[in-house]
């Protein structure tokens, strides 16, 4: 998100690190047998003005499921807004949608060089670990959807 709001950066390459880019919708390991209800709950807590400002997590959360990933696009302020996604309802906290600022995010984006994004292939944190790749879970979280074949590659939205 830095690169995308630095209209002078220098970056040549920017490397990633298993980043969830997508979002998160999983309870990592040992979390998710003590609590197996959790990840069905969290959008009520996380799509909260009160999550969304204190709790980093929060901001990544990206429930695919039909009915809460229309609450990720109205109360999501980050992760929808910084990956152009068009549904979106804001630019950030307390700001309305802006094309202008979308087209600057990915105007910068595309000043990049390069874009490395690497993924730990036994990743058990970032859920699902294809989220490293801009990939994420379809509406039933039955299988993971290749960039390719999503509107955020189809439609052009990142650069």
């Amino acid at each position: 998100s830095v690169i995308e709001t630095m209209d002078d950066h220098h970056v040549h390459t920017f490397i990633s690190l298993a980043g969830p880019h997508m979002g998160e919708f999983g309870i990592p390991g040992i979390f998710q047998d003590v609590i197996p209800w959790g990840r069905d709950l969290a959008w009520r807590f996380f799509f909260t003005a009160e999550f969304q400002s204190k709790l980093s997590v929060a901001a990544y959360w990206n429930d695919p499921r039909h009915d809460e990933h229309l609450k990720y696009f109205d109360h999501n302020t980050f992760l929808p807004v910084f990956n152009n996604e068009p549904n979106r309802s804001s630019q950030s906290p307390g700001q309305p949608k802006s094309e202008t600022e979308a087209a600057r995010y990915k105007r910068n984006l595309l000043r990049l060089e390069k874009l490395v994004l690497m993924m730990g292939g036994r990743d058990e944190t970032i859920i699902p670990k294809e989220s490293s790749h801009f990939e994420f879970y379809n509406e039933n979280v039955s299988a993971v959807v290749p960039l390719e074949d999503t509107a955020l590659w189809s439609q052009d939205h990142l650069g």
